[in-house]
């Protein structure tokens, strides 16, 4: 199963967040899956939702679809980190961000798992 991340105007329990030119970027994000995925289907999302980028991955790997290069990078390493209280959260995520660049955080009852590609 392939999981397409997607922008949505509305408070989410899953969160994105990038560092792009010292500024951070976020969006709340909604999953949408799919058995296959092709780049004409991900070139339709990115006009759709005004996207320059999509991330989606599956079970093993992440993926980075650049829609002006129409390239896809390919993540091969995944990170966990469980963080239990909202506190100190923020500098958890500023020290990922500088090391990873992008990360995906689900909220969970009250913790939250951070998620890193690269």
């Amino acid at each position: 199963m392939i999981n397409l991340l997607l922008p949505i105007n509305r408070p989410s329990k899953i969160r994105g967040l990038w560092l792009y030119k010292n500024k951070v970027y976020k969006d709340n994000l909604k999953i949408k899956s799919f058995k296959t995925l092709n780049n004409k289907q991900l070139k339709n999302y990115s006009k759709k939702y005004n996207q320059i980028a999509l991330f989606y991955y599956n079970k093993s790997k992440g993926f980075l679809f650049d829609n002006n290069k129409n390239t896809i990078d390919i993540l091969h390493n995944k990170k966990i980190i469980k963080h239990n209280t909202f506190k100190g959260l923020k500098s958890k995520i500023k020290k990922l961000l500088k090391k990873y660049n992008g990360i995906t955080i689900y909220n969970k009852k009250g913790s939250y798992n951070l998620i890193c590609y690269f």
